[in-house]
């Protein structure tokens, strides 16, 4: 392990430095993650498919790329962003469909 993560969380970072990639074992710089989700994105849009703009995951993306949390922890706030947006669908065809009928 480089000498510069003895004591820390190497998963974990901090700004602007270098973190773990658990999956790889390699230590992988903000620039490098923005360029992966920037080369994602870029890829979504050349195929004529729409990338996630929601503010609240734009800013966690941004957490992802600093290093403050793990890839997995963004996978959760998505996945939490998805279950919200079932559940206000849920909820607005409940309001439309059967509560006119009351």
């Amino acid at each position: 392990m480089c000498p510069a993560y003895i004591g820390r969380n190497p998963v974990a970072g901090e700004s602007g430095r270098p973190v773990l990639d658990v999956a790889t074992g390699v230590h992988v710089t903000p620039e490098r993650r923005r360029e992966r989700f920037e080369a994602v994105r870029n890829k979504a849009h050349s195929l004529g498919l729409q990338f996630e703009d929601d503010p609240t995951y734009l800013d966690a993306v941004e957490e992802w790329i600093a290093g403050s949390i793990t890839a997995e922890n963004l996978r959760n706030h998505y996945q939490e962003l998805l279950e919200g947006r079932e559940k206000e669908k849920r909820l607005s065809y409940f309001v439309k469909h059967c509560l006119q009928e009351v």
